[in-house]
C-alpha cells in the first residue's frame, strides 16, 4: 500500500525479476486494479513487470481527504506511481508536490 496525499493506495503487483519494461495499468471510473489482472498476467509471462493501482476511492483504495479525490491530483499520482515501481516494493510514503 502506498500513501501520498492523505490517501491510502492499493497497488496489485505483478512482479517479473530483471523485467524489461515496468508497465502502470490505471482503471476506469468505478473499476480497480484486479479487473485488469487477466491482461497483466499476460504481459508478465512475457516479462514485464505490472502495477495496477486501485485509485482512491475505489477498490481497496481510501482516503479521508475529498481533496485528495479531485481529477488533478489522480493525474499527478500517476506520475508519482512510476517512481513507486521502481522501488523495493515495501510500503512506500509518497508525497505529491
Amino acid at each position: 500500500m502506498a500513501t501520498w496525499n492523505n490517501a491510502h493506495i492499493h497497488l496489485d503487483r505483478m512482479p517479473v525479476l530483471h523485467s524489461r519494461l515496468k508497465i502502470i495499468f490505471i482503471h476506469g471510473a468505478g473499476g480497480n486494479g484486479r479487473l485488469l489482472v487477466p491482461y497483466a498476467r499476460m504481459l508478465q509471462k512475457y516479462g514485464y513487470e505490472v502495477v495496477a493501482p486501485d485509485l482512491p476511492p475505489f477498490g481497496l483504495s481510501h482516503t479521508n481527504s475529498v481533496k485528495s479525490l479531485e481529477y488533478q491530483l489522480w493525474i499527478v499520482s500517476h506520475i508519482k506511481l512510476s517512481h513507486i515501481i521502481s522501488l523495493d516494493y515495501n510500503d512506500v510514503e509518497v508525497d505529491l508536490l
